[in-house]
């Protein structure tokens, strides 16, 4: 059964386009153990998951342990949305009391009971299920009463004999009950085997046909029966279900002043097909809202926020590389305005000024590379931080390029000098001739 479902929900998680694709994960639990240790594993594997939806199929003995073991382990209650198969009655959280702020009573408010049904009755009363609820209610005479009731298990076997319901020959006029879902479908299998059956002895001509005929011939047809148009996949011999009706069902605590939380069970949507069952949608119930689990209509998100580390510049790192900027363009701009004015000294000659201005512009430029690298998005905008991070190549590799060029250009014009004083020849090198290593270098980066 919850294979079955699993299966299904994974399978249609595909149908979505691949940007809107939703992922599935499942996690069997064994019905049949008497210790609730393998719940809690499933429910535990479920947690490192961080998922907020959450889509059970169980039965109502395992409700409360199952929520118990979710609000332990931090997947239910506000910011969680439980949906919960058929396997669990929309009548079981009905008036339903729990303590207030017990883990049953935060995990219960907002759950969802999603159920297949044999439909509701129409307005205009056309309906397949609304000719079927009047059939219903007709005498059905003493005969079909007793007959009724002969079929039905006189003990069971601890002898006790009020398990079975008999019922009273006013039972259906009275519409003391109103068919349930499995009458709805019990009818329209029973019907659909009988109409397959008729097709294989028109086809053949011979009331004698073996299982898988019947099978083939009742898989492969589609007709409108008490609960809708009965559509089945003959891969699967499941109902499509785009061809049944489906009840969303919303569970709702209200205190009752004196410690505990009372229960209800409200209808809040359906399914409505178009004409040709080719597409549903959901049509909420006589305007009814869905409430989740923190008591609003606006659904969690479907994964917790992420908690990310954006690295950010401390205050005091981002102040330590503006000091180390400020310093480097005071430096720079003291030792070339030093250098100019002590230019005609003999060292200051020697050392070749026009490089050492060079060199000072290199290191100012150089240095202003910590600007923008001090700017992040918690002082500036997106935009600011695209142009400080596209300054920042251009800034140091101009500024590593004017400094190593003025130094290279300087080194190269006193290697030409000592080269011809070692062969006793004169030779000038201007300036403009020691640049033209530094035009080029500064051109290539």
């Amino acid at each position: 059964y919850g294979s079955t479902f699993y299966e299904a929900i994974v399978k249609a998680s595909f149908t979505r386009p691949p940007n809107d694709r939703i992922t599935v994960k499942g996690n069997p639990f064994s019905s049949t153990v008497e210790s609730s240790r393998d719940i809690e594993l499933a429910v535990r594997e479920m947690a490192k998951t961080n998922y907020r939806y959450y889509f059970g199929v169980f039965y109502e003995d395992h409700y409360e342990t199952i929520m118990k073991y979710a609000i332990q382990y931090g997947i239910a209650g506000p910011g969680y949305v439980w949906i919960i198969s058929d396997g669990l009655s929309e009548t079981f959280l009905e008036g339903k009391v729990y303590e207030d702020g017990s883990d049953l009573a935060i995990a219960s408010q907002g759950v969802g009971i999603l159920k297949a049904e044999g439909g509701r009755e129409t307005k205009d009363g056309r309906s397949g299920y609304d000719r079927f609820t009047k059939a219903w209610y007709e005498e059905q005479g003493e005969e079909n009463i007793d007959y009724h009731n002969c079929k039905q298990p006189t003990t069971n076997s601890v002898g006790d004999t009020s398990v079975y319901y008999k019922a009273s020959h006013d039972f259906f006029t009275g519409e003391q009950m109103a068919p349930t879902a499995g009458a709805v479908f019990t009818y329209d299998s029973t019907i659909g085997l009988g109409m397959a059956a008729c097709q294989l002895y028109e086809e053949r001509g011979d009331a004698y046909f073996g299982g898988v005929d019947l099978f083939n011939a009742f898989v492969s047809q589609s007709f409108e029966g008490a609960s809708g148009l009965v559509q089945l996949n003959p891969e699967t011999a499941s109902r499509d279900p785009k061809s049944a009706f489906f009840v969303l069902y919303n569970a709702r605590g209200e205190s009752d002043g004196k410690g505990n939380q009372i229960f209800s069970v409200k209808t809040v949507a359906h399914t409505a097909p178009d004409l040709d069952y080719s597409h549903v949608v959901w049509v909420s119930y006589n305007n009814e809202a869905y409430l989740y689990s923190d008591g609003t209509t606006s659904p969690p998100d479907a994964l917790p926020p992420v908690e990310a580390d954006l690295h950010h510049l401390s205050p005091g790192v981002r102040s330590v590389g503006l000091i180390v900027a400020a310093l480097t363009f005071a430096l720079a701009l003291f030792f070339g305005v030093w250098a100019k004015r002590n230019r005609k000294e003999r060292v200051i000659k020697a050392s070749q000024p026009e490089f050492l201005y060079m060199i000072c512009v290199g290191a100012l430029v150089l240095g202003s590379t910590l600007i923008p690298l001090s700017i992040d998005d918690s002082v500036a905008s997106a935009d600011g931080c695209d142009i400080a991070c596209m300054s920042i190549p251009w800034l140091f590799n101009y500024g590593f390029t004017i400094v190593f060029s003025a130094l290279f250009a300087k080194t190269w014009r006193l290697n030409k000098i000592m080269a011809n004083v070692a062969v006793r020849r004169k030779m000038k090198v201007k300036v403009t001739d020691a640049l033209k290593p530094f035009i080029v270098l500064f051109i290539l980066n």
